[in-house]
């Protein structure tokens, strides 16, 4: 009785760097880019909208003063 019926036509193993790969993440790079261009998008309109990036640095008291940790 043939035990290897599925896998009549066996591939011999390669050996060395196979060369004829190509990328299959397109779409995890797309995201990574878009995620990127629009963290930078986001931080020029919060910048000329007057933001202060020091508050996310900082902890403001309840008062709203920067605290300053030297």
């Amino acid at each position: 009785m043939d035990t290897d019926r599925c896998c009549s036509a066996k591939r011999e193993p390669t050996a060395g760097i196979v060369v004829s790969r190509s990328v299959s993440d397109w779409l995890g790079l797309l995201l990574f880019v878009a995620g990127i261009v629009a963290l930078i998008v986001i931080s020029v309109q919060s910048s000329e909208a007057g933001g202060q990036p020091a508050k996310l640095l900082r902890a403001p008291d309840m008062l709203g003063r920067l605290l300053r940790y030297v």
